[in-house]
């Protein structure tokens, strides 16, 4: 099945070099039926077909699809919309510290999957941290698998420059991480053709190995030494 034609990507070329809020208005029946819609559905399909090989994601299309209207309250950027259209496949929503979600973000200019855990707390961040200096070999294992690696071939994720004590000393460079996500591009022409679907699973379950390990160490704890938070 198909679900974009060329005026996804034409509409939001079009936006670029009109970033107003009088053109979005006046092309708004544009935007709702080729790029909204469009996108809607797509999303709801994939929620569908994503919980066929993770259970664990339970989220709605409404609570997945992030706005295409830019938040500038704390912006240097002022443009009042966004030229992509984005989504986070969570457990029930976007944003959660103890989970790794799927993303997909498509736009004329950048097409990617992926995902991770990326709104990490500092309680989670820090039970991440000790799974992974007590199960280095599992995580070697899983980021080291040649078709993960040729799919997503960077962890990514800012890092701390200093560790808690405790961890300190520990030779496993990941560990500093604040984040940990990956993406791999998508052709655009791909994004307007019937394979979009079965090549986003596709690198969704490449992506399942990494996400359980995350998943059990946003979680990760010991029985007698209680979590404190990193100030790092």
């Amino acid at each position: 099945m198909t679900y974009f034609t060329d005026e996804y990507f034409q509409f939001l070329v079009d936006l670029n070099f009109n970033n107003s809020k009088a053109w979005f208005d006046e092309n708004r029946k544009r935007y709702e039926q080729h790029v909204r819609e469009p996108f809607k559905r797509f999303i709801t399909d994939l929620i569908f077909r994503v919980q066929e090989i993770d259970e664990d994601v339970l989220i709605e299309p409404k609570h997945a699809i992030f706005r295409i209207n830019r938040d500038t309250r704390f912006s240097r950027d002022k443009t009042a919309y966004k030229t992509h259209m984005g989504a986070v496949l969570g457990r029930v929503k976007r944003q959660e510290p103890d989970f790794a979600s799927f993303y997909i973000q498509l736009s004329p200019t950048e097409s990617f999957v992926g995902g991770g855990a990326y709104f990490v707390d500092s309680k989670h961040l820090l039970s991440l941290r000790r799974y992974i200096r007590d199960n280095p070999d599992d995580l070697i294992t899983v980021i080291e698998n040649p078709v993960f690696k040729g799919t997503y071939p960077e962890i990514m994720g800012e890092r701390n420059k200093r560790l808690p004590k405790e961890l300190q000393g520990v030779d496993i460079p990941l560990i500093a991480n604040k984040k940990f996500y990956v993406s791999s591009p998508l052709d655009a022409k791909l994004v307007t053709s019937a394979d979009l679907m079965d090549t986003v699973l596709e690198r969704y379950r490449i992506l399942l190995p990494f996400f359980r390990y995350l998943r059990t160490g946003l979680v990760y704890s010991h029985a007698r030494r209680p979590i404190k938070e990193d100030k790092g």
